[in-house]
């Protein structure tokens, strides 16, 4: 079997600019998975810090084909910072639900439009303080504190990245205020707000765009990889009409990876649900200085034909078949996915969206064992 010739930095930026590499990036979105690849119950892993980077180190050394690290486990992982400064009201296993359940997010409607229109007045940060506040009843000096120590353990995560050897795909966050507001206001309550404000939502979102892009860039500063994740998961083409989606969310979409572009830092878009009918808007972004992965919804092989090498790819063997599927299904889905999607670079190889929590072992074990087995080049 032949051998790595690059680091894992130098692959993973050849494949986000379509060249040649030695072989194909592993990119995997791992979170509780790990717990249970290492026999601990998401309750340790999700409220145990050391427990859950012994857990990522134990799955790192039995794969070592993982080579990227695609993950922001201060974010979406530690429920120490996720209960006290996440967007998102949660039920933890351990505290809400059984040891070892998987975490639950919870979308209620917690903002309100008028709180939307104080962004035009007072900024964005006005609307977190006021979030903040509903959801944990803390004021602003507190919630710089908690900020400071969330920031403090993005390092500690990066630290632990790179011990294991691995790049990091994520060097900070770049949501559109369709993500927060989606979030915070409730889905069903932010698409009526799409239909009903019109032009005044999109000068709220772009308003969002200009005062959220300094604190990315200050982001990218610190962490040092001018990376950004860039979710774009509740308003694509399942929600809403052609004619909505290009007057309210591409506009602010393409402002916003324009405005990372720009800086020279990658926005990597995630993209939940299918976003066949727009593919081709994406060829509006400068070649080569993007990346999409997708989560099973889009289908991965027409984007490719559509975007060509554009950008590189990222995806997308699915939930199900990881959970209930065969090592056989997941490695012949695996080849195909490297010989057709990865055909000539600018692929990544990974689990839709994130890796289930019940995956089988030897489905997982298929998925990274396809790397050697289809995805080397030297």
């Amino acid at each position: 079997m032949s051998q790595d010739t690059m680091t894992p930095e130098a692959r993973l930026l050849a494949t986000l600019a379509s060249q040649p590499v030695d072989r194909i990036v592993c990119a995997p979105w791992v979170t509780t998975y790990a717990s249970q690849f290492a026999g601990v119950t998401t309750k340790d892993f999700m409220w145990n810090w050391d427990t859950a980077m012994e857990c990522y180190d134990k799955l790192a050394a039995a794969y070592p084909q993982w080579d990227c690290y695609a993950g922001m486990h201060f974010q979406y992982g530690d429920a120490n910072g996720m209960s006290q400064i996440g967007f998102n009201a949660c039920k933890f296993p351990g505290r809400d639900l059984a040891d070892n359940e998987p975490y639950q997010t919870l979308e209620p409607e917690v903002m309100s439009r008028d709180d939307i229109r104080l962004i035009k007045q007072a900024g964005i940060m006005a609307y977190v303080g006021i979030l903040l506040k509903k959801l944990y009843g803390i004021d602003p000096p507190e919630i710089g504190a908690r900020f400071m120590e969330a920031g403090k353990r993005h390092g500690m995560e990066l630290a632990a990245v790179a011990k294991r050897g691995q790049s990091c795909l994520y060097g900070g966050t770049s949501p559109t205020g369709h993500e927060m507001f989606a979030i915070t206001r409730s889905f069903d309550r932010y698409i009526t707000d799409l239909f009903q404000m019109g032009d005044e939502l999109l000068e709220i979102l772009m308003i969002f765009n200009e005062q959220f892009f300094p604190r990315i860039v200050d982001q990218v500063g610190r962490t040092g990889i001018r990376r950004t994740f860039f979710p774009v998961t509740r308003t694509g083409a399942a929600f809403l009409n052609k004619r909505k989606f290009e007057a309210l969310v591409w506009p602010v979409v393409k402002d916003m990876a324009m405005r990372l572009i720009d800086a020279d830092i990658t926005p990597i878009f995630h993209m939940d649900t299918d976003w066949g009918r727009d593919l081709e808007n994406f060829l509006q972004l400068p070649k080569g200085k993007f990346a999409i992965e997708m989560d099973g919804e889009t289908d991965i092989f027409r984007a490719r034909e559509i975007l060509g090498d554009h950008c590189a790819l990222s995806g997308d063997v699915s939930a199900t078949m990881l959970a209930l599927g065969s090592p056989d299904e997941v490695d012949a889905y695996c080849k195909k996915l490297i010989t057709t999607v990865g055909k000539g670079g600018g692929f990544m190889l990974r689990p839709a969206c994130t890796m289930p929590q019940n995956a089988k072992h030897e489905n997982a074990k298929a998925l990274f064992e396809a790397v050697d087995k289809y995805g080397r080049y030297n």
